[in-house]
């Protein structure tokens, strides 16, 4: 995949589309499966020709590539949804190195890969700054010293249990994607320099140790883990942050997110702006003071009241469904919310008991001029706005 996308407007989580990775940038669209090659069909690849340096031979069922031929002009081979393993990919990868191939991209997505050190070494991927592996069967991370100009790597969907040997990963490396793997523990990526967006979704980690002096990192995604605290040193140590999910942990208090307005030089604080702690057991939001946040998930908790919300002046989404945030809570919107009345254009309370109430969206209409939706319903535009109307 990309870059993560910005969250659906939604009332669930800022997952991954699939609901898996507790905040996992969607997978690349898939093409629609072309008809597998019949038996002695391979020869039909040398009339593959590159397009705008690209081959795609995605969703082929392709168990070889004997009989591709590739020119010094192809830049990336995209290979997902296919049936090949380390060794064919590896040996058929070398020999186009002999013939002047240097790829930049190769996506070697839902294959049937147990390993990829051969193919981490073949020259052809020496010069490479895209590199994905997803959903395949890979039991560890592959050496990537050989790859020095590696910015993108993505190993999720695997049976990985280790990140040791990410120690040994270029120092040019911005984007790394682990999500829905076996790893415990946080190695190797501590101090990295220059990454950026780092996916750690659907593991079995328990703390954010390893995490330390990130100090380029903008998207951090640590949902479907087993986290019980937010480390507050590892945050104030990532001035850049704009996304932070820790969805669908065991988070019972979220205070140690006032790291995040001190740090940076000077304590100006980081520029987070989506915010998801949807699925967990907290019972009041703190911390939040003065974070320049526009969409806050905190869904799916046990929370009881609007405390901790009422400095948050560029809130524009609030996502409050299936918490307890009581009836009572109604009367005092505009003082709950008073930084935001401006700004807030989507609010979620369903399934709380405040949304019980009668006067429910009215009350909301009334305190907040903003509003473009309540829950699942979109307001009227022009007019005066009633519930209902």
């Amino acid at each position: 995949p990309g870059c993560a996308c910005a969250p659906p407007r939604r009332a669930r989580s800022m997952s991954d589309s699939d609901g898996s990775d507790g905040g996992a940038p969607p997978p690349e669209p898939q093409a629609a499966p072309a008809p597998a090659p019949q038996e002695g069909q391979a020869s039909d690849l040398s009339a593959v020709a590159a397009e705008h340096g690209v081959i795609d031979l995605g969703y082929r069922q392709l168990a070889s590539l004997r009989g591709l031929q590739l020119g010094a002009d192809v830049e990336e081979l995209e290979l997902t949804g296919n049936r090949l393993d380390e060794g064919e990919a590896a040996v058929v990868l070398e020999e186009w190195a002999g013939a002047g191939l240097r790829l930049a991209s190769l996506q070697l997505r839902k294959n049937l890969l147990e390993g990829a050190a051969r193919l981490t070494a073949c020259t052809a991927c020496a010069t490479l700054t895209a590199l994905v592996l997803r959903d395949n069967m890979l039991k560890e991370v592959p050496p990537l010293a050989a790859m020095a100009q590696l910015r993108h790597l993505d190993v999720s969907y695997n049976e990985i249990r280790s990140m040791a040997p990410l120690a040994e990963a270029p120092a040019c490396l911005e984007e790394l994607f682990l999500a829905r793997n076996k790893i415990r523990t946080i190695e190797g990526v501590a101090s990295r320099e220059r990454l950026r967006i780092l996916e750690l979704g659907s593991n079995r980690l328990r703390t954010m140790a390893g995490l330390e002096n990130l100090s380029a990192l903008v998207e951090l995604w640590l949902g479907s883990n087993k986290i019980t605290s937010i480390d507050e040193a590892v945050l104030r140590a990532m001035p850049k942050l704009r996304r932070l999910s820790v969805q669908a942990n065991r988070l019972t208090s979220c205070v140690a997110l006032r790291a995040c307005a001190l740090a940076g030089e000077g304590g100006s604080g980081a520029p987070l702006e989506e915010l998801c702690l949807s699925q967990n057991g907290l019972t009041r939001l703190e911390g939040l003071e003065g974070l320049p946040v526009l969409l806050l998930d905190a869904a799916d908790n046990p929370i009881e009241s609007l405390d901790g919300l009422n400095r948050l002046p560029q809130l524009e989404d609030l996502w409050l469904n299936d918490t307890k945030v009581p009836v009572e809570a109604l009367d005092s919107l505009a003082e709950a919310l008073a930084a935001s009345r401006q700004t807030l254009s989507t609010v979620y309370l369903e399934r709380s008991p405040a949304a019980g109430s009668p006067l429910y969206q009215q009350r909301l209409i009334d305190a907040l001029p903003a509003l473009r939706q309540i829950d699942a319903q979109v307001l009227p535009r022009h007019g005066k706005r009633t519930a209902g109307s």
